[in-house]
């Protein structure tokens, strides 16, 4: 969509006539409460005045930061307390402030392999070093870690701290066990690792409660957990938060910019809080997680009957994503056909760093014969259809 005699887009997607094309990670526009945050729009307005559109408080309105800290009380195993929240603008915006803040040009940041393929991007943005961790069914492998930082320190360098997306992970759509969750938490603190863990998706849990983050479980000052509203109401608010101790805290909101301008997506964050305080919030997560259960199951049955023999794909319990992974071929390579026949994928190196010296465990390896499918965009009908012509492409 444009403005009205502007060739330029409003959105990032652009839909394409007869294409269905399952690389995108975007919610449907059909499940996006547009009336109801117009209504609260006018609400939020006539509540808070002149102070909706005024600079903002550095680590964001207190409204909003009361709401967070009474939602993860219910949605986690610990809710942190109002000075260790900073509200940021979504998670890739509070990513790129950690990449400066908590990590030195030239340090080392580990990451999942394979990992979010915008994470890369933003991490290689900066004089950064990216060293890939071996990833399974399991989630990261917790106990290739020792053996790792060992490596690194003993050539001198340091690390800045360890990316990780537990919970619903970006592209596996894998959780990491809660044996393993307790041993990188024991662990990052017997090393002294700073830990960062993209929570994005914990609210769209299909099969029963998130596992607890890594944060809720980890002492003070190891974990700089980031949520976000994007995925549970709308990501247009560019509306999200980071929980940290106190003083991790304040040097996000201590920022110069947020000092300057207060903390981004005020009136957006206003918003939010009104959702939560009105009730749309909480009913809007649960339709959003009924609609994207049987989004998945409707993705997850056709990939039965189209794929080629041989094929596996993972099941998540909650997130956008699953990780399919061909018996033979390179996904890339085959990409080209499988748009012609007017669906899609992401290739599996896609969500590979560039530069993966150490073997990074067996997802990595398969990751040429691998590709990312969301489920999110589209009715379980297109869903449908999109895996039909994906696989005729796959087995011509």
């Amino acid at each position: 969509m444009s403005l009205p005699g502007s060739p330029l887009p409003v959105a990032e997607f652009v839909e394409m006539p007869g294409v269905i094309d399952l690389a995108w990670g975007h919610p449907d526009p059909d499940l996006l409460p547009v009336e109801e945050l117009a209504e609260l729009a006018r609400t939020t307005l006539r509540r808070f005045g002149p102070e909706a559109l005024a600079y903002g408080a550095p680590a964001g309105p207190g409204p909003l930061i009361e709401a967070v800290v009474d939602r993860l009380e219910r949605t986690d195993s610990r809710p942190p307390r109002p000075d260790e929240i900073c509200l940021t603008g979504g998670v890739s915006a509070a990513l790129e402030q950690s990449a400066k803040l908590l990590a030195d040009p030239g340090q080392v940041i580990l990451v999942e392999a394979p990992t979010y393929h915008f994470a890369l991007r933003i991490l290689a943005s900066h004089p950064l070093e990216i060293c890939p961790l071996p990833f399974d069914a399991g989630g990261l492998v917790v106990e290739a870690l020792p053996e790792r930082l060992a490596r690194i320190r003993a050539s001198g360098r340091k690390v800045g701290f360890l990316y990780t997306i537990p919970t619903f992970h970006n592209p596996t759509g894998l959780t990491l066990t809660l044996e393993r969750r307790r041993a990188l938490v024991e662990l990052a603190e017997a090393e002294g690792l700073l830990l960062v863990e993209d929570d994005v998706y914990r609210e769209l849990s299909f099969d029963g409660p998130a596992p607890p983050s890594l944060w809720s479980q980890a002492p003070p000052g190891r974990v700089v957990r980031l949520g976000s509203f994007a995925k549970s109401l709308a990501p247009g608010l560019r509306v999200g938060y980071l929980t940290a101790d106190r003083a991790l805290a304040e040097r996000f909101s201590g920022q110069p910019w947020l000092q300057s301008g207060g903390a981004p997506s005020h009136l957006p964050s206003l918003l939010v809080a009104t959702c939560m305080a009105e009730g749309l919030y909480p009913a809007n997560v649960q339709r959003l997680q009924i609609a994207y259960r049987q989004r998945r199951e409707a993705l997850l049955e056709a990939l039965k009957t189209a794929m080629p023999q041989g094929t596996t794909w993972t099941r998540p319990a909650g997130g956008y994503f699953t990780w399919v992974t061909l018996p033979a071929g390179d996904t890339r390579a085959r990409l080209s056909a499988v748009k012609q026949a007017g669906s899609g994928y992401i290739p599996g190196t896609t969500f590979l760093p560039p530069k993966r010296p150490e073997a990074c465990g067996p997802l990595a390896e398969r990751a040429s014969r691998s590709f990312r499918l969301a489920w999110s965009r589209y009715s379980p009908e297109n869903l449908r259809e999109s895996v039909r012509r994906m696989g005729e492409a796959l087995r011509g």
